[in-house]
């Protein structure tokens, strides 16, 4: 085991761009990538190239959800959202971002109308160990969540019916 060091977001990841698509560019056939989708809604296809893969972590950039952090998905960006390609496990830097969700929403996000601040790479510090590490806490969260995501589809009460003959 090693020691975990830590980094400023903008070192552990290799770029960052902010999206281009608009729902306007409807048609063609790549995943257009937008809040409704992303939070389970039904793949809308646009006109545009895939700028963003499985391995990357999408931050909504503003709105009122500000801050939120997405991760799995391929496409088209859309306009309120940056991508941010990790240098490593992009499983690890989504569950690192989840995380800290909260203290996101508190500390990295303009007061009026929420934006997540333009230089949150460069104040953003995370924690993190060697590769091999993150590849094993990423998967352990990874089957946790499906884990608990399939118990949330799972019928709340189960009754049985009573013998009638």
């Amino acid at each position: 085991m090693f020691a975990w060091e830590q980094r400023k977001l903008g070192e552990v990841i290799v770029s960052e761009h902010k999206g281009k698509v608009k729902s306007s560019m409807k048609g063609g056939n790549t995943n257009y990538l937008e809040t409704n989708y992303l939070n389970g809604g039904i793949a809308q296809k646009v006109n545009a190239t895939a700028d963003v893969s499985k391995n990357d972590v999408l931050i909504l950039w503003d709105g009122s959800k500000a801050g939120t952090v997405y991760h799995g998905f391929e496409g088209a960006l859309g306009s309120t959202l940056k991508v941010y390609v990790p240098k490593c496990s992009g499983d690890f830097l989504y569950q690192i971002l989840k995380k800290d969700q909260d203290k996101i929403y508190q500390r990295y996000r303009t007061p009026n109308i929420p934006h997540v601040i333009k230089n949150f790479t460069e104040k953003f510090i995370v924690s993190i160990p060697n590769v091999r590490e993150q590849e094993k806490i990423a998967e352990f969260f990874h089957d946790l969540d499906s884990l608990i995501a399939l118990h949330q589809r799972k019928p709340k009460c189960t009754f049985k019916l009573p013998n009638l003959t």
